[in-house]
């Protein structure tokens, strides 16, 4: 007799999140049978869950199922949790949902690296420093005291990086788009690498282009004719006076299964261990003896 499968209902999420709150990450599977669900870091290569056993020792970490729903929850978020989560099913081969964590972090101004009460002679110039932070980068306004907000024409910041696909599929021979949304100011230079320190340059194989709206800069990367060797990372970098950003994106082969599959352990006692992993491996199940 034929049974289905397992499954996932729907796809990934991307999920926006305050600094300090819980998140909760969710994929729906159908027809699991005895198939094992584990949820996986990405970005780091951690296993977080396996079944409803929670396998890292970060303690904010938490799995509940309700039904079909495996919902994985981070309390007390922090700006370093965000990045790529991975829903895994052990079937084989394996199959993956991939979510997306943003993490926002309410504006901030530090006082002591920002100006104080300052006494000047009338006629000579003074600068004032407003050091804010926060994410996504807040907007400064300034006002005089007991008068209107005014507009401050030119902001200087060191930039900030952001692709929002971070996983991108592609068939062998295709042309692939990557984009990478920049903030910056002074302008940025902007450069592309593959796997790292691989720099790219305009030719048959890449065009890059990058368009510019005062602060605001929109850089994409077109990947021609690809083939195995384009499989992997891409890196978006930004470079000026104040400091350098980067963010980054997987391409995957649309032929192969989702990269990044991580093996783990089960004994016969049904304890888990957690292998340090090397290479790109796969998700399996397997008994101790």
């Amino acid at each position: 007799m034929y049974i289905d499968e397992p499954k996932f209902l729907g796809t990934g999420f991307n999920v926006t999140v305050v600094m300090g709150r819980d998140a909760t990450l969710t994929c729906k599977v159908e027809n699991l049978q005895s198939y094992k669900v584990a949820w996986l870091r990405v970005d780091t290569q951690t296993i977080l869950t396996i079944g409803q056993h929670v396998i890292t020792k970060n303690h904010r970490v938490g799995i509940s199922r309700s039904d079909s729903s495996w919902s994985l929850t981070l309390r007390d978020i922090r700006p370093t949790d965000g990045g790529r989560y991975m829903c895994q099913i052990n079937t084989e081969p394996m199959i993956t949902q991939t979510h997306h964590l943003h993490i926002v972090v309410p504006p901030d101004i530090a006082d002591s690296d920002s100006s104080g009460e300052m006494i000047v002679r009338e006629g000579d110039d003074v600068a004032l420093h407003c050091a804010a932070s926060g994410i996504p980068l807040p907007i400064v306004l300034w006002r005089r005291e007991d008068s209107e907000f005014f507009k401050v024409n030119k902001q200087s910041s060191k930039p900030t990086v952001h692709l929002s696909q971070k996983m991108t599929g592609a068939y062998i021979g295709e042309t692939v788009l990557l984009k990478c949304m920049i903030e910056a100011n002074p302008s940025p230079v902007v450069f592309w690498t593959h796997v790292v320190n691989n720099k790219l340059y305009n030719g048959s194989k890449y065009e890059m282009n990058l368009k510019s709206t005062e602060y605001k800069h929109t850089a994409s990367l077109r990947v021609k004719n690809v083939t195995r060797k384009d499989i992997g990372s891409y890196y978006c970098y930004a470079e000026n006076s104040l400091g350098t950003a980067r963010d980054d994106v997987t391409v995957y082969s649309k032929y192969e299964d989702n990269p990044r599959h991580i093996q783990f352990l089960i004994d016969l006692k049904g304890n888990f261990y957690e292998p340090k992993i090397k290479g790109n491996l796969k998700v399996n199940i397997k008994s101790a003896v």
